[in-house]
């Protein structure tokens, strides 16, 4: 029997589990199963590399500074487009509301208006000043699981090194533009500092792509034993198979410790060279 796609497992499934109960739900088990495999896994095959490009946003212009109606400083700008609720945003040269100015949280509000978020509205708006979002700051894919190397790619390439998000922060209050030597990640977003507009070669862990949408991956093709019992032991569980089910996990969880232990085992060379006299 073939067992190379989704069309396929789902014959397999059928076949293995001999029951209607099941067959109008075989998506759900398989989807199940890969939530388990994308915690469980993180081996060469899920390796990929892309390009991420860190923001370089313009300078907008403000127009004017006003209480929100509860107590907040509303900001009314060139426009909201490039913004989002939850940006910081740093606020300079602002005339009369002069309490605005320096780094904050925004809400957008609608197209030309934004609130800066824990700001006390006290002085009325002069004139000038512009908001500028965080430079440096690019979002992961959607497919992120884990990262495993950023390279930043101006001239000289250097690999970037990972610190902790609070250290990113007292190591440059200031956030200078430079060439970056160290990243964070705070919930989807990467940032470096210094500051830096220039690309990322951004190496991962990928999530294991939806072998309902796709039909079939590298884990299908390598591993279908993984997939048919994997799936197995999730459709035992909605059956409430307490007999059948102990032995499909265990089936389940013996190859994932197998393809574990062998992207240990392949991840250097298979045998070791002697240098020496021949005696």
């Amino acid at each position: 029997m073939s067992l190379s796609n989704y069309s396929d497992l789902q014959t397999a499934l059928g076949n293995w589990l001999d029951h209607s109960l099941y067959s109008a739900r075989y998506g759900d088990f398989v989807t199940l199963f890969e939530a388990t495999a994308n915690r469980r896994l993180r081996v060469r095959a899920m390796e990929t590399t892309t390009i991420l490009v860190p923001s370089t946003p313009a300078a907008l212009t403000v127009s004017n500074a006003a209480n929100n109606g509860s107590g907040l400083i509303r900001l009314t700008i060139s426009s909201t487009s490039t913004l989002a609720t939850g940006n910081e945003v740093n606020v300079a040269n602002l005339g009369g509301t002069t309490e605005a100015n320096g780094s904050w949280i925004i809400t957008v509000i609608d197209g030309s208006n934004i609130d800066l978020q824990g700001s006390t509205f006290t002085n009325a708006y002069g004139n000038g000043g512009t908001v500028t979002a965080q430079s440096g700051f690019t979002t992961l894919p959607n497919d992120y699981l884990a990262w495993r190397r950023v390279t930043w790619t101006g001239s000289t390439r250097s690999e970037l090194g990972y610190v902790h998000s609070s250290y990113l922060q007292a190591a440059y209050p200031s956030q200078p533009a430079d060439v970056p030597r160290i990243f964070t990640i705070e919930g989807s977003t990467l940032k470096v500092m210094p500051l830096s507009g220039t690309p990322l070669e951004f190496d991962y862990y990928q999530a294991i792509p939806s072998l309902v949408s796709a039909s079939t991956n590298w884990l299908m093709t390598s591993h279908p034993d993984l997939y048919l019992f994997g799936s197995m032991c999730e459709a035992e569980a909605f059956g409430v198979n307490d007999e059948r089910m102990p032995m499909w996990k265990a089936r389940r969880d013996e190859i994932f410790e197998e393809i574990i232990m062998r992207d240990r085992q392949t991840r250097g060379p298979s045998y070791v060279r002697v240098f020496g006299a021949t005696p």
